[in-house]
């Protein structure tokens, strides 16, 4: 069969799929599709064509609700499961905070009062009967003014289980990337399920966060309910051939070799007639294993800079994209930031570290309301020696005493200073630099100000340049929702990922396929001899790694091996 009656072949088979979701009368529906497969493309049409024009789409990250909402336009109200959840509750109990370590604030609070503890947020997410005094804990949280994010949800799911909120009906209710979703958030779905028709849409090869309790069993038991009409959408649209046709396989070897039981049989195809450029330009892989970790960002930089201005500017266009992405653990990313800095467009997600997060979440809390107990007690963790911390909170027991009332003069002055100048230069950006300085002259670390900068000071933004590639940094499960023309996955080694090749997780084949099926045109794997190995007497590196056998379940046709990079292999012309 030639190009073209390939291409033809799946336009006329795509569309036929695509016409029998648009004309299905079924209120309950459920797609179960790969990455890159048009799913959203595929709500704007059921929703533009509604007759209804009160419809909800919900995803699982601000990412993913940013891009949906970009290409669903007014078809929809676009949600995040918990800012539907939080609407709801800002209904019933007026305005509050929201952060989401609150429940391990609360357990540490509670220890210094010699109350019993637990890990509150597990109960809350896996819907698990109580085992603590819910209302002593809440009672915290009304004094915080604040909730977690899972008991927020908790309590939105019961305000409408028990009647005592009742949602606006919807025409349609699409949730999409369902396979990412935990206990509490699946029931929660189920009863809005009741308030209009519903489309759910996933994949149980893509579920990335099993640290938050999400697990592929629940899309299948749903698939194989019965009380859904199934859908398939097989044509990926982002992936050339060999990252569709290295996928496939790795699915294959993960099945024969006993992983993925239970998953949910599908096809996924690269829709040819979107990928004939890309499939004659970057016909395979490249693997390569660096010497040393030191090396990878040699290497890094060096494919970059050999990155076409075509693909740069392609990747800037009317429907912009990472030029690059670059996935790995933290160990990897931080060696990389480091060498990329000097770089324009250069960014990391999810890169604050505990600290940083906990002062921006003071800011945020204090330059809505000075006195606020969150705001004081999240600063108070950062800055104040744990014996006074501890004496301050042992004095609010009562859950009435503000902790504003009981902190030394010079660390409320100094950092009510702080809030008044980040709240007044978000209104007029007026004086940048003059905020800036103030905060280092106050104590805040230098490290913290690039994070404080891009949450407060939004007019100090680095100026893109469009003339040079974007980068972004990413972990295996950051990239969830990303995409870019060139992938870099580093650290592919035994150890890393997967953790031990004699016993891999079905996390860690989800977390690989995610990262491999963000390409839009080329994939490199990198794996690399040695990281801070410890060296022998004669100087030379010991407990050398093996590349991830990740790698060895994809078909070799797919893949070009450099075999092993060193210092004079890399800049060659």
């Amino acid at each position: 069969m030639s190009i073209e009656d390939i291409i033809q072949s799946q336009t006329i088979e795509r569309d036929q799929l695509k016409q029998k979701i648009l004309e299905s009368k079924a209120p309950k529906k459920i797609i179960v599709a790969g990455p890159g497969t048009g799913k959203t493309y595929t709500f704007t049409e059921i929703l533009s064509t509604s007759k209804g024009g009160n419809n909800l789409a919900m995803t699982f990250i601000n990412l993913l609700k940013d891009d949906m909402e970009s290409k669903l336009g007014a078809c929809a109200n676009v949600k995040t499961l918990h800012s539907y959840a939080i609407g709801v509750l800002h209904k019933i109990k007026g305005e509050f905070d929201l952060f989401p370590g609150l429940s391990s604030i609360i357990r540490d609070d509670f220890k210094m009062f010699g109350y019993k503890t637990s890990d509150y947020d597990e109960y809350f997410k896996n819907l698990k009967d109580i085992d603590f005094d819910q209302d002593q804990f809440h009672a915290r949280c009304e004094y915080y003014n604040a909730f977690s994010f899972d008991y927020a949800l908790y309590l939105a799911y019961y305000s409408i289980k028990d009647g005592e909120y009742i949602p606006e009906p919807f025409d349609n209710i699409v949730i999409d990337e369902f396979q990412d979703f935990n206990l509490i958030e699946i029931a929660f779905v189920q009863e809005l399920a009741a308030y209009g028709n519903i489309l759910i849409v996933g994949d149980d090869d893509q579920t990335v966060y099993s640290q938050k309790g999400s697990s592929p069993k629940y899309i299948r038991e749903f698939y194989r309910s019965g009380e859904y009409k199934i859908f398939e959408l097989p044509f990926c649209n982002r992936c050339p051939l060999p990252i569709v046709e290295s996928t496939k396989n790795i699915i294959k070897k993960a099945i024969q070799n006993g992983y993925l039981k239970d998953r949910i049989d599908k096809r996924f195809e690269c829709f040819i007639g979107s990928k004939l450029l890309e499939n004659e330009e970057y016909p395979t892989i490249t693997y390569a294993q660096l010497k040393s970790a030191s090396k990878l960002a040699d290497y890094v930089k060096q494919e970059i800079d050999r990155i076409t201005q075509r693909d740069i500017v392609e990747s800037w266009g009317d429907d912009p994209y990472s030029t690059v992405l670059i996935v790995g653990r933290s160990q990897y990313l931080n060696k990389l930031q480091k060498e990329l800095k000097s770089r324009p467009n250069v960014s990391r997600k999810s890169s604050s570290k505990k600290e940083v997060n906990l002062t921006i979440n003071a800011y945020k809390c204090l330059t809505k309301n000075i006195k606020s107990n969150l705001g004081w007690r999240l600063l108070m963790e950062n800055f104040l020696p744990k014996p006074l911390v501890k004496d301050i909170i042992q004095k609010t027991s009562d859950n009435k005493t503000p902790i504003y009332n009981l902190l030394p003069d010079d660390f409320v002055d100094k950092h009510s200073r702080n809030s008044l100048l980040l709240k007044n230069n978000e209104q007029d950006g007026s004086d940048n630099d003059f905020v800036v300085s103030s905060l280092i002259q106050s104590g805040i670390p230098t490290d913290y100000i690039p994070s404080i900068r891009r949450t407060f000071l939004p007019s100090m933004q680095d100026v893109e340049d469009r003339t040079k590639p974007s980068i972004v940094l990413s972990s295996f499960e950051g990239c969830k929702g990303l995409s870019a023309g060139h992938v870099f996955i580093v650290g592919a080694n035994n150890g890393v990922i997967p953790m031990d090749k004699n016993a891999i997780t079905d996390d860690e084949i989800s977390k690989f396929i995610v990262a491999l099926t963000r390409t839009k045109k080329k994939c490199y794997i990198l794996s690399d001899k040695y990281f801070e190995s410890p060296k022998d007497k004669a100087g030379n590196w010991i407990d050398a790694q093996t590349r991830s056998a990740l790698i060895d379940w994809i078909d070799p046709r797919y893949v070009t091996n450099m075999g092993i990079i060193t210092a004079k292999d890399i800049n060659k012309p």
